[in-house]
Formats: structure tokens, sequence, C-alpha cells
């Protein structure tokens, strides 16, 4: 990563701080980004954009590949691509806004989303989209991918056996899911952390990322 993104990211981690926006920690980001560099896949999926930090090191570690990024937040969600522009990864994202689990659920159906190309249609207030997801993307003719060999989870805790299953379908042959927060928040992922238990065809590994938390990295055996 260049300095120039380097120092762009250093701003942007002090800002969600400052603004307590849930962005993951400077730790987790270099090994997520190490992950993408390893897999270098060609479609990601990231659920919870945030303001986008967690997005521009995604976006930073691929050598060709793209990331759909889904938001429920409007605040954050125009922010975000705002930071992408800044950031200069803009090209390799689709910002979807709007509620994961439905818009995961319609994912595969022409028509579900919503094509924008102005943040006007997106609300100013805090609250969330009810109903199908409006999508932006620099680029207006580009279309979202209906697969993906890489997905970050990073929403709502006490969804993710949903956001787990809601995925399944939508996953390549030799996927890679890293989901965040399983030891921070461990009271609110301790189901998942159990499902992941009793998976016959999936292994799994905790990192210890930081100080206080951790990933969790699954793969198919």
């Amino acid at each position: 990563m260049d300095q120039q993104r380097i120092n762009f990211l250093k701003q942007l981690k002090k800002y969600g701080i400052q603004e307590n926006i849930p962005n993951i920690s400077w730790e987790t980001a270099e090994f997520i980004h190490s992950q993408v560099q390893n897999k270098n896949p060609k479609n990601v999926l990231e659920i919870g954009t945030a303001n986008g930090f967690s997005t521009i090191w995604i976006a930073d570690a691929l050598s060709s590949g793209k990331i759909v990024t889904i938001e429920r937040s409007a605040p954050t969600f125009r922010e975000s691509i705002q930071n992408f522009s800044d950031a200069g990864v803009e090209k390799s994202i689709t910002s979807i806004y709007g509620d994961a689990k439905l818009i995961l659920k319609n994912w595969n159906i022409d028509g579900s989303l919503k094509q924008i190309d102005s943040l006007d249609e997106v609300p100013k207030g805090p609250q969330y989209i009810e109903g199908d997801g409006l999508v932006y993307a620099s680029d207006t003719t580009a279309t979202h991918s209906k697969s993906f060999d890489l997905v970050f989870i990073d929403a709502q805790k006490v969804s993710y056996i949903n956001f787990w299953n809601l995925v399944q379908p939508l996953l390549t042959d030799n996927p890679l899911i890293i989901v965040d927060d399983v030891l921070k928040f461990s009271d609110k992922t301790e189901s998942f952390t159990q499902l992941m238990e009793s998976q016959t065809d999936w292994s799994y590994k905790i990192h210890k990322t930081d100080s206080d938390d951790g990933v969790m990295v699954c793969w198919k055996k």
C-alpha cells in the first residue's frame, strides 16, 4: 500500500474513533489485507461497510478483483462513497444501501435492486431503508457479481447465522469467509461459533488479531 493511502486510512481511523464508527482495528485490517492478497479473489462481498475503512483495505489488496459492499446506515453509507473516491479505490467498489438480510435473500432476482447514479436518492437521516436496496457505483454501467469467492462479515453480530446461511448459495467452489468480532463480542457470536463447530463441510480458525478481538477464517474442507 502506498504511503498516501496509508495516511488517508490513519486519518479515517482517527475520525472513526472520534465519531464512534464501528471500524475494524488497524491490526485486523492488516490481517484481512494479507488474507485477501493470498486468496486473490475475483469477487468479494462485504456485509457491513460503515464508512468504508475496511472496504478500502480490501480494495487495496485486490489485484484486479471487485467488491460489493452492503450498508444499512444512511450517514455512513454516504460517507463511504466519498471516502472511496478520496482513497482512489472507487472503481473497484459497488456500494449497496439497504438491509443485507433482504438484499441477499433476493440477490439473484433481477430488478430487486435499484441502480442510482446520485446520492440524492439516499435518505439523509439516520433511518434505515425498508424494502429493496439502492446500488451505487462510480461506473454506472457496471454489473454486480452473482457469486463470490471471498466474503467478509462485519455487521449485526446477532445476525451472523442469518448472514452465513444467506451467502451459502452465492459462493464459488473454493470460497473463503472471514467473520469479525468473534472474541470481543463472543456473547453475541457464541451461537455462530457453535454452528461452525457442527459443520461437516467447513473448517475454521480464530485468529487473535489484537488485544481484545479476533476474526474467524472459514474455508471448505
